[in-house]
This record gives structure tokens, sequence and C-alpha cells, in this order.
């Protein structure tokens, strides 16, 4: 209720999904508008800049108020530099240091790790165990105007193939970021979005067993991470299932998201592109919610953390973000965090309570 999570309406829908839809329910695949921290979306279809109407419930316009009106102190614009680890915690910021009873850390999958690293933390899990969600879209072009750009970018979702470790769920960009996105150069370009009305698009993400692990002797946070078969199979099989989602729902051309297979423009280079013979670097990927970092575990020498998200090595040191969970959710992990947050919670209070370590 606080993040006011509400199912996209009908009329927010956009067009794009609805093709998406159509093509679906000719396959016989289930989809279903997806539930949104936004109840009060207006449909600007512009979230990849940032919300024009706050009514995305994000953090800033809802924990951090709430917890300043709490009686927290928010120092924006500063970078904690590392933690001064002791009976006493010091947290160096900067020119500022805070002394603290306890530390909650989340800095996220990337950061976090670093900052424990400059704060001479050195455990053996500290940075490893990297899942990063890989993702693909693809889109494709109608006779059928469309406009996909109006309504919720990301609103409707299909779940058939969660079971395999692949999700699908919507994904339209306004012509700025499009044309960018799309794999051609020159005249074919200029053509196909002179035709970006006529486009849908859609995306999906995979559930990963591949790990990359961080180097963090560095200034910033480096990951190295190399996509296994398993990944690039399920990739292959979310492609193929895109393209005939669109076929279906009556598109002229796709455009795949595969070096050798960027336009198919019948079922016959959907086989192509099902037995051919491909490599990870093929693939035109993104990421998004990496995890794992520093994972939870009840035995000290596999997990950063414990059960409570306590530092093993540190006593009052908390990580309360990404990082903690020890594999891949194969969905946004969003509500898991704030679960674990809250459970979180109520362990740093019992600790500066007094409690004895669990």
């Amino acid at each position: 209720e606080f993040i006011e999570v509400a199912e996209v309406p009908e009329e927010l829908l956009g067009n794009s999904a609805r093709v998406v839809r159509r093509g679906a329910e000719k396959l016989g695949l289930h989809g279903q508008p997806l539930r949104r921290n936004a109840r009060h979306c207006k449909g600007s279809g512009v979230c990849c800049f940032g919300c024009p109407t706050e009514a995305k419930r994000s953090a800033n316009v809802t924990w951090v108020p709430a917890a300043v009106k709490a009686g927290a102190r928010l120092f924006a614009g500063s970078k904690a530099d590392r933690i001064e680890l002791g009976k006493q915690h010091v947290v160096h910021a900067g020119a500022l240091q805070l002394e603290a009873d306890a530390v909650v850390v989340s800095a996220g999958t990337l950061h976090t790790p670093s900052l424990l690293w400059r704060s001479g933390v050195r455990h053996p899990a500290l940075g490893r165990n990297v899942s990063i969600h890989p993702a693909c879209k693809a889109s494709a072009l109608f006779d059928e105007e469309i406009r996909g750009w109006e309504g919720v970018p990301q609103g409707f979702g299909i779940h058939d193939l969660h079971g395999e470790g692949i999700l699908f769920e919507g994904i339209f960009t306004p012509p700025e970021f499009g044309a960018f996105a799309l794999p051609f150069v020159g005249a074919k370009l200029t053509q196909v979005m002179e035709q970006y009305a006529q486009m849908a698009a859609f995306g999906f993400l995979i559930e990963d067993r591949s790990v990359g692990v961080l180097r963090l002797d560095t200034s910033r946070p480096q990951l190295f991470y190399e996509l296994g078969k398993p990944e690039m199979e399920k990739l292959r099989r979310g492609v193929d299932m895109l393209a005939r989602i669109f076929f279906a729902a009556g598109a002229r051309e796709v455009f795949a998201p595969v070096a050798g297979f960027e336009s198919l423009r019948s079922l016959a280079d959907i086989e192509g592109l099902r037995t051919a013979r491909l490599s990870p670097a093929m693939f035109e990927l993104s990421a998004f919610h990496p995890l794992g970092s520093c994972r939870a575990s009840r035995d000290p020498s596999r997990g950063v953390v414990d059960q409570q998200l306590e530092a093993h090595d540190a006593q009052r040191l908390f990580v309360v973000d990404g990082s903690v969970f020890p594999s891949s959710l194969a969905v946004n992990p969003q509500l898991t965090i704030m679960a674990f947050a809250q459970r979180a919670a109520r362990h740093v209070h019992a600790r500066l309570s007094g409690a004895p370590r669990a």
C-alpha cells in the first residue's frame, strides 16, 4: 500500500502491448497487465527519462521522505569513502566523519563490495557470485499505426516460459532512444525510423546460472562475466518466441537482436535462427538487477553476511541490498529486497537494544 502497487489499467496499456497480447493469444500463451508501483500513472511513456509526474512511487518520493520525517538525517551528495570498523564504527565521507553503533550498507551489488573492500573486508566471497539477469528485446514493423510511445512502456507480461527461466515483459522507448537500439545504420535505419509509429517492441530477461566476479582494487569496480551455453540457449528460445508472437500478430518484419538475423520476414527465417550455430557475442544484450556479490550464508566460509544480513567479519555491520542474494531470482527483485530490509531492520533494532548476535 505504501508504494501504491496496482495493475496497469487497460486504457494505459498502450498499443505495443496490445499487439503482443494479440499475437500471444493466437499462440495459446497467457499474458496479463503488470503490477507496478505507479497507481496514479498518466501514461506519459517516458519512464526511461524519469517519471515527470512523480506517479512512480520510487524511493525518493516514498521511503526517503518517510525516513527524514521519522528523524533520519540525509547527507545529499556525499560519497562514503570507507568505514573504519571497530567498537564504534566511523563512516568517512569526504570531510564528514560519522560515528555509528551500527552501519547499514546499501550501495548495490556493484558498489557495496567495493566500499567493504576499501574498509578492509577481505572475505573470499566478496565481489563474487554476481548474477545479472541478461536481457534481450526485439521489435517488429506492422502495417497498422501503433504509436508505441503512448501509454505505459512496460505494462504487460507473459509468464508461460517462466518455468524455463525466461520472463517476457514489455519495453518501448521514445524515438530518441529507439533509434540507437535498432540493429541498423545509414539508409536502412532512416527507412525504419520513418515507420517508427508502426513499430511494436517487447523484451525478456533470463535466469542466469553463470556468475561473474568484480575486480575491487580499482577506482571503480569492474565486472567480469562470461555467458554460459545454457543462458545462450535461453536467449535463443526467447528471441524465437518473440518473433513468433510478432508474426502471429501480423508483423511484416521482425528486427531480432542477433548478428546475421537482424531482419526476419517469415517463419522460415525463424527456423534458421533456431538451428544456427550461435555464440554469446552474436546477441545484443543488456542486463538488469545485478545480485549476489555479498551473498548471505549461515556458513561463514561461504557468505559475506549471515542469515540476519550481519557481516561475518564485523559486528553490527549490515548489508541490505540485492548483493546478499545467493542466486539469480528470475524476477525483478524489488519486493524481495524490501522484505529483506524489513527483516534486517528488526534485527538491527534488536542488536542496538543489546541483543546478542544470533
